[in-house]
């Protein structure tokens, strides 16, 4: 199957992930309030959305040759969605959810595969085709935030499903070592929620021997909290020589 026609699959796929989600919400959850840093249920949604309109809107800009924009600090723009969108209504919720998740798979739909292939179609994404851009915004970007909802809740089970589905989408995308580092750093995730620590900790060593950097992430994680405990994680967070933070420490975005 052509990359474009993958694209599309996983748009759609996580965009009926989303609406069972919301469709298994009790009434009590879909009343919840939010905050800046603790999003209600529908918050994310709104939130996925946001992104989902914004990544489209610059594509197009750089198809009618004018600049994309550039987000330089996601924890305020983050803030600012939130300011946005806490006081609408679930209606006005899905509503703009729905259309935003038309508009971009009509973009997708009628971007030309080679266009989906070009590096650096924005100029801050030097080594990244394009499509890897559309991946993040329509698919794995939601289903994070849908599995981290379901971790600050307790419900591990679901969360690790969601990772789960994730890492099976990602493993056919690109073979390249930084992608299927990936792969590996998802699926240490997933053991990890899922209590399998050993699993984890050999998955985690695998993505860190494709991408170093994922030694970054790690050492911040909360999905791969379970693992802080574990004796081989400490020499897996070595960075330059200085062991980094396992416990207590700065959170991460």
């Amino acid at each position: 199957m052509e990359r474009k026609a993958v694209l599309l699959n996983l748009i759609n796929e996580a965009y009926e992930i989303e609406q069972d989600f919301v469709s298994y919400l009790s009434d009590e959850q879909k009343l919840q309030l939010g905050s800046g840093d603790n999003w209600s249920a529908k918050d994310l949604v709104a939130h996925n959305a946001a992104w989902k309109r914004r990544h489209s809107e610059n594509v197009t800009a750089v198809q009618q040759g004018k600049p994309a924009t550039r987000v330089e600090d996601y924890a305020i723009e983050n803030e600012k969605l939130f300011e946005e969108h806490k006081d609408w209504s679930w209606e006005e919720v899905l509503a703009y959810a729905k259309t935003v998740q038309q508009k971009l798979v009509n973009l997708v739909s009628e971007l030309p595969g080679e266009t989906l292939e070009i590096i650096g179609y924005f100029p801050w994404q030097t080594e990244r085709p394009l499509w890897r851009a559309i991946y993040v915004y329509g698919y794995s970007h939601p289903l994070v935030h849908l599995a981290e909802h379901y971790r600050n809740r307790g419900d591990l089970g679901p969360a690790a499903d969601l990772i789960k589905q994730l890492v099976e989408a990602m493993q056919s995308l690109d073979p390249g070592s930084a992608w299927q580092g990936g792969v590996h750093y998802n699926l240490a995730c997933y053991h990890a929620l899922s209590g399998a620590l050993d699993e984890a900790i050999a998955e985690l060593t695998q993505a860190i021997q494709l991408n170093p950097e994922f030694k970054d992430w790690a050492k911040e994680d909360r999905d791969l909290e379970a693992l802080h405990a574990h004796p081989d994680f400490p020499d897996l967070v070595v960075l330059d020589g200085v062991e980094a933070f396992v416990n207590g420490g700065p959170d991460a975005g």
